[in-house]
């Protein structure tokens, strides 16, 4: 892995600076928890760890913006959204999907749902085109030609949900390390995107979670 933080990336601690390390080039496995459709509601359901390439995970979304979304005849487009399989950008203790299973972060994942448009899509593509980072700019599951969205999504080294010797968190501690340690990371890297990209709408801060759910 590269780091690339630059000085555009004003990071609150050093802390902040030293969790994301991003890659210029994809070669590492990518840890990723693909659930199946209508699941997102049962907490304790099991989703598969999935271990491939950047490039090749790209690649199954890719192939999935191209299929029919299933009961595609649903009349709200909030509601077929939830009937999707999604996947969680983490690796995650016995595939359950919960802000205490998380064993390691690999990815972040900007979300824009409001006000922008599809020249802010391909401007955020550019962006990180340009940085030469492992990434993926892809419109929102629900994203319509009268409502653009998209998401943004960065490779990360994977980084552990751990204490500063590897050992485990508790949920009070967990909380801690999301608050000091993710939380400042993910909108240091997060703001200084937007900025670069020219983006005048701010992205949802809900996807500052280290569980986060993405609908395919």
């Amino acid at each position: 892995m590269t780091d690339i933080i630059t000085a555009e990336f004003e990071f609150p601690t050093e802390a902040a600076r030293a969790a994301l390390t991003t890659s210029r080039v994809a070669v590492d496995f990518h840890i990723v928890t693909q659930f199946a459709a209508n699941k997102i509601r049962q907490k304790a359901v099991a989703g598969k760890t999935c271990r491939l390439r950047w490039d090749e995970w790209t690649a199954t979304r890719i192939k999935a913006a191209s299929e029919d979304w299933k009961d595609p005849t649903a009349p709200d487009i909030e509601k077929r959204k939830k009937m999707q399989p999604y996947e969680v950008g983490a690796a995650l203790a016995g595939g359950v999907r919960s802000a205490d299973t998380v064993e390691a972060v690999t990815w972040i994942c900007l979300d824009f749902d409001k006000g922008v448009t599809a020249a802010d899509y391909d401007a955020m593509a550019t962006t990180l085109h340009g940085l030469d980072l492992a990434y993926l700019v892809t419109e929102s599951s629900s994203s319509t030609t009268d409502k653009v969205k998209f998401h943004a999504y960065v490779q990360i080294k994977p980084l552990a949900v751990a204490g500063p010797s590897g050992d485990k968190l508790d949920s009070k501690q967990r909380r801690l390390w999301v608050e000091s340690t993710y939380r400042p990371a993910y909108h240091a890297v997060a703001t200084a995107l937007r900025k670069l990209a020219n983006i005048s709408a701010s992205y949802d801060p809900a996807a500052c979670d280290i569980a986060r759910a993405f609908f395919i």
